[in-house]
């Protein structure tokens, strides 16, 4: 993309944006974009400060919004199950309903190792100076 960009190229047809925003002014450059040639998808504002949008032909201004961070193009994103089975041997392909072992999933322990506590987040600070 960079090399589209700085040849002010325009983007293959079809082609959709994801743009990263800053969260701290996020819903003014959501107003900015709206505002602008560029086709906002509705139900693609995330949480994580995400947008997907419909570029417009000078798609290159959208990456010089104040509030824009990053422009990518957007790819559907999928689950890869089907591939897992495969690759830790419990199937001999992707296609095969059962496996050899007849695994199920149930009595499957999973155990999480975490590196501590942030003692000093204040969640924990109550218990920490109420039986200090």
């Amino acid at each position: 993309m960079l090399a589209l960009a700085v040849k002010q190229s325009p983007l293959p047809a079809g082609t959709c944006l994801t743009l990263g925003l800053f969260k701290d002014n996020a819903a003014a450059t959501v107003a900015q974009i709206e505002n602008s040639a560029a086709g906002l998808s509705r139900g693609t504002i995330r949480r994580s400060g995400r947008v997907r949008v419909q570029p417009p032909a000078d798609w290159v201004a959208l990456a010089t919004l104040p509030g824009v961070q990053i422009v990518e193009p957007y790819h559907q994103r999928m689950h890869a199950n089907d591939l897992s089975r495969a690759t830790v041997g419990v199937a001999a392909d992707t296609q095969v309903p059962t496996n050899y072992m007849n695994l199920t999933g149930l009595n499957v322990l999973v155990e999480v190792n975490d590196s501590g506590i942030d003692w000093l987040h204040p969640d924990f600070w109550a218990a920490i100076f109420l039986t200090v």
